[in-house]
């Protein structure tokens, strides 16, 4: 196993969970070494960056951020990275 991806619209349809009890609850299950991306839900640059520090502040420095290749997205992922994120576009 190299890693896991979420997708939010999967994560809906589980119904009503607390979507970072359950990154760390599969970050437990796989360990340390593969690595996990969880996807934005925003689309324009502030909310982008929002939902960014918010997924790093509740997953860990170890999340890969998942931003979607779009003029708001590509503009975000500069800040992000410039930041010390890891980054899956």
């Amino acid at each position: 196993l190299a890693g896991i991806t979420s997708n939010p619209t999967i994560a809906k349809r589980e119904g009503s969970i607390n979507f970072f009890e359950r990154i760390k609850d599969v970050r437990e299950l796989i360990g340390s070494t593969p690595s996990i991306h969880v996807q934005v839900i925003s689309q324009d640059f502030e909310g982008i960056l929002r939902d960014a520090h918010e997924i790093r502040r509740q997953a860990g420095d170890d999340i890969f951020i998942k931003v979607p290749v779009t003029p708001a997205g590509l503009r975000a992922i500069k800040v992000l990275k410039k930041e010390g994120y890891h980054i899956t576009a």
